[in-house]
């Protein structure tokens, strides 16, 4: 019996996997709306790919207007402001730490070691 490692080995060397590799790769918005129904389907039909889905996300009560519907605003790092109106999907730029090329004379980089968080990423500030 081919183990789901094999497979995926298989598949990347081009080498006749016994079947299809399945991939799962939920994105947090996915999770957000389908929640417990997409687990089940991970469970019935597991992966090939070491996958955990435990927690389902949702927004913070604060990121909901009046009307419940999602809309954040975050200032990372480097000074640029994201507009965020989908939960869980990648926001928009809505400004820039500066805005021509004389201001940009006196921009300050941030720290690149500090702001790292454990996966190499950088964080936002909420």
């Amino acid at each position: 019996m081919t183990t789901p490692r094999q497979r995926l080995l298989d598949a990347f060397a081009f080498s006749n996997p016994n079947r299809i590799p399945v991939v799962y790769h939920p994105s947090p918005a996915g999770l957000h709306v389908h929640g417990q129904k997409l687990r089940q389907l991970f469970e019935t039909y597991p992966p090939d790919n070491p996958a955990a889905f435990e927690e389902v996300s949702a927004p913070s009560p604060n990121a909901l207007d009046e009307n419940g519907k999602y809309h954040e605003v975050r200032k990372d790092e480097w000074g640029t402001e994201w507009e965020f109106l989908i939960f869980g999907l990648q926001g928009h730029p809505k400004s820039y730490p500066f805005a021509d090329w004389k201001e940009a004379e006196d921009y300050k980089f941030p720290a690149y070691q500090e702001n790292l968080n454990v996966a190499g990423y950088y964080r936002s500030q909420g």
